[in-house]
């Protein structure tokens, strides 16, 4: 297929090697929904292809995994024995926000959370096709990721998959070691605290033991010739983040993939005495969240990565809702972003508009290409106390205008805030320049002037 016409060139960059048409993509969302049946190669390489018409610049192939019968048997004699729950595979999704009060999350159960190993055995014959499908439909330069997990902390599980997923065609190999759901499973906590595991995917059950993550990503890279990336968790968290980041750097690994989805607990129904707010669901299980409710925690990541791990590209999904979001996250360092929630809420337009506002936002700021803006605000990030923060120089003041009297900034814990005739005042001696009316306004009537 020749490459899409429609997709400005400038969008074109660099990625751990490889050269890709575009930055944006989708992030692996895992297999498409519906029903096992429906979900045939030639349905799901459909979907894949849609979201490189819509403007994506590489495409992932999730659960590209193998492992032959003599390597199911030796490991499984090497690990902590665990019943595996036999119930119809099922899958429920929830949203859960308040306008105005918060950031929105989607939540979401996958059951079973861990699939027998056995399935490793033939399910390469499934995503394989899926694979040639794309190789015979995908443009030049739109590479096919393969997404990983290891078994247990075995790093030959993931090598062996690494290989199988190379002879079937992929062009990278991203190892994800922070499945956000596992530590949903029955023993989860034992797992990671004992570092005993069952012959299972764990996610990040091994890989936040930093040790056990370097030790599959290093032989992986080892075994493999094309770019190797490492799915962190969330949970890793910063500073601790810094020191992984390195270590894969020193095995050879290409990029970071910051981040998965988050483990957490959905909010009890409070008016139905706490019960679950899952449909047709009797409990209220760890699952795997996404959202809104990440941004914060990957631009934490993504910066703390450009800033003290230079040298290794980054791509960034988790929370990224929005065309200005994209630019956010490349800005603090971030070369791929990747959308997924945003695309499940708003679909594949998420995918076109960003293309558009890219190019829109290249022309209006003066940037030639999107590597002249990657990283740009690293420069910026800097400890907080080399900051100037003109102290004594910065004072908040109202627009009468806008004022509606809400009563907000005065009914708070300012003591340079007073009410007077229905609308806030601000006692200039006591401001110290803090902003905190600023955010609190509803209406933007209050802003922040810098003192001659």
């Amino acid at each position: 297929m020749p490459d899409n016409p429609k997709l400005n060139e400038r969008l074109a960059l660099n990625f751990a090697g490889l050269r890709m048409r575009s930055p944006i993509g989708v992030a692996p969302i895992g297999m498409p929904a519906g029903k096992k049946a429906a979900v045939t190669p030639e349905s799901h390489a459909e979907i894949l292809f849609k979201h490189v018409e819509a403007g994506a610049g590489f495409v992932y192939v999730p659960g590209t995994e193998y492992i032959s019968k003599e390597m199911l048997e030796e490991y499984r004699a090497q690990s902590r024995p665990r019943e595996l729950v036999k119930k119809p595979s099922d899958s429920r999704w929830l949203k859960v926000g308040r306008p105005g009060h918060g950031a929105e999350a989607v939540y979401h159960i996958v059951f079973p959370a861990t699939e027998p190993p056995e399935r490793r055995l033939t399910s390469y014959e499934k995503w394989g096709k899926v694979i040639d499908i794309l190789k015979k439909k995908l443009p030049r330069d739109v590479p096919i990721i393969g997404s990983l997990m290891p078994l247990a902390a075995f790093p030959e599980t993931a090598v062996a998959s690494a290989k199988k997923a190379i002879e079937l065609g992929v062009d990278m190999i991203e190892v994800n070691i922070s499945k956000g759901s596992s530590p949903g499973i029955a023993g989860a906590v034992e797992y990671y605290l004992e570092r005993d595991y069952p012959l299972i995917t764990v996610g990040s059950l091994v890989g936040d033991h930093p040790d056990l993550a370097v030790k599959v990503a290093a032989a992986v890279v080892k075994a493999v010739n094309v770019p190797v990336g490492v799915k962190i968790s969330p949970e890793t968290g910063f500073p601790r983040l810094v020191g992984l980041v390195r270590d894969l750097k020193a095995v050879g690994v290409k990029y970071i993939q910051a981040f998965n989805h988050s483990p957490t607990v959905a909010p009890p129904d409070i008016y139905n005495g706490g019960r679950p707010r899952w449909s047709f669901v009797d409990g209220n299980p760890f699952v795997g969240t996404s959202g809104e409710v990440l941004r914060t925690t990957l631009y934490k990541d993504i910066a703390a990565i450009a800033k003290f791990c230079p040298g290794i590209d980054i791509a960034a999904a988790g929370g990224l809702m929005a065309p200005e979001h994209a630019v956010e996250a490349m800005m603090l360092g971030a070369r791929l972003p990747q959308f997924c929630t945003g695309v499940l809420l708003q679909g594949r337009s998420l995918l076109r508009n960003t293309a558009e506002f890219l190019v829109r936002f290249m022309d209006e700021q003066g940037y030639r290409s999107v590597d002249d803006f990657i990283g740009q605000g690293v420069q910026y990030i800097k400890p907080m106390d080399h900051l100037e923060m003109n102290t004594d120089r910065v004072i908040a003041e109202v627009n009468p205008a806008r004022c509606k009297g809400s009563g907000v900034c005065t009914d708070s814990i300012c003591v340079a805030m007073v009410r007077e005739n229905g609308r806030a005042r601000i006692k200039a001696e006591d401001c110290s320049g803090c902003g905190l009316c600023v955010v609190a306004c509803p209406n933007q009537a209050i802003s922040l002037r810098l003192l001659a």
